[in-house]
């Protein structure tokens, strides 16, 4: 049976190492390269069917940049760095819904416009995270760019140092592989 040989993104470990060591301009890069967190909890909450006010999306944000700088010596460049950050974002939410969750408790049906609606899309996102990982580089990069970040496809071709019809073609290709593994758009995953 073949194995995939694992890519290490080797200047994302050097740019931590260096960061780790609070070097100024290591430090500036790693804060530019993690923003994504953001606009990934924006999306993410989004999709999730969540209400947040600014302040709370604020907060997760904090809570993310904290797990994310307390682990960050744990890094392995087994992904991009962005992919990394993201999980922790996607980690934090999770926590920060279950926590609302509890606080809440039956009071929440007594709402006139829940703060967030249950639904499946945390299954349906830790799917989605399964095999946009099982999908790997260059395309998990160039989807996750365009989806959480809301770049162009210039911008991800720049990031990636690829031409922006490379970066497409990955897109496009990478959605097909998706839609192929996910299911149909009848089970909710299109």
């Amino acid at each position: 049976m073949k194995t995939a040989a694992l890519l290490i993104h080797t200047s994302d470990l050097e740019l931590v190492r260096r960061a780790l060591e609070r070097e100024p301009d290591a430090l500036r890069h790693f804060a530019e390269r993690v923003a994504c967190v953001g606009p990934f909890l924006r999306r993410r909450a989004q999709h999730a069917g969540l209400r947040l006010p600014r302040s709370a999306l604020d907060d997760v944000a904090q809570e993310t940049y904290l797990a994310l700088w307390r682990k960050l010596g744990l890094y392995r460049g087994e992904s991009r760095l962005e992919t990394w950050a993201c999980g922790f974002a996607f980690h934090e939410l999770r926590r920060w819904r279950e926590a609302t969750l509890r606080r809440a408790g039956a009071a929440l049906g007594d709402l006139e416009e829940p703060i967030f609606e249950l639904s499946g899309s945390d299954e349906t996102a830790e799917l989605v995270e399964q095999a946009l990982e099982r999908l790997g580089p260059p395309a998990e990069d160039v989807i996750r760019l365009k989806h959480f970040e809301d770049l162009t496809f210039e911008s991800i071709g720049q990031r990636l140092e690829l031409s922006p019809n490379t970066a497409k073609s990955h897109y496009y290709r990478g959605l097909v592989r998706l839609r192929a593994w996910l299911g149909p758009a009848e089970r909710g995953y299109a």
